[in-house]
């Protein structure tokens, strides 16, 4: 995956992610989980332990998954914006993970991510999957938009894929 790109005003890089940055990715966890916790009465304390044992048992599951997927530190201007969790296989590019604050959502970033991972994925000829949410319709609208098609689902997610073009 290209390392940094450009694209109008905006620039992005990516780091692999070191131990020292878990509390940078479990906030980036926390914060995408808000919605969901607004649902329950608890306190502000009750919620942060909550999405810390939640974030490292995520991370813990991914890692039994996924043994050599890398995670990435994703940087928007030299701010730490979010984490991306890909495993690179050898047919197939698998997205595991891919989350930005909130605040840096819904302004194109996601896009940039995408279709660098795209364009690394076609010059490799291999598709890229995925699994989402089925109440992420934010997200699914924009995989959607980029190419992905449903293959599969169940009663929580949708699995998509990403296929390269095969060159004529």
């Amino acid at each position: 995956m290209t390392p940094t790109r450009s694209d109008n005003k905006r620039i992005l890089s990516l780091r692999l992610s070191q131990p020292i940055d878990e509390e940078l990715l479990a906030a980036v966890y926390a914060d995408t989980a808000q919605e969901e916790l607004s649902l329950f009465a608890w306190s502000a304390e009750q919620k942060a332990v909550f999405c810390l044992m939640q974030f490292r048992m995520q991370t813990r599951a991914y890692e039994m998954r996924f043994p050599d997927a890398e995670c990435y530190v994703i940087e928007h201007e030299g701010q730490d914006v979010g984490r991306l969790l890909i495993n690179r296989g050898h047919d197939e590019i698998r997205l595991i993970d891919v989350a930005l604050l909130a605040k840096f959502r819904n302004n194109g970033l996601g896009t940039i991510l995408l279709e660098d991972l795209m364009e690394e994925a076609q010059a490799a000829r291999k598709s890229i999957g995925l699994s989402v949410l089925k109440t992420n319709l934010n997200a699914t609208r924009l995989y959607e938009k980029l190419g992905f098609r449903s293959i599969d689902e169940n009663q929580t997610h949708i699995a998509m894929q990403w296929r390269y073009r095969k060159e004529k």
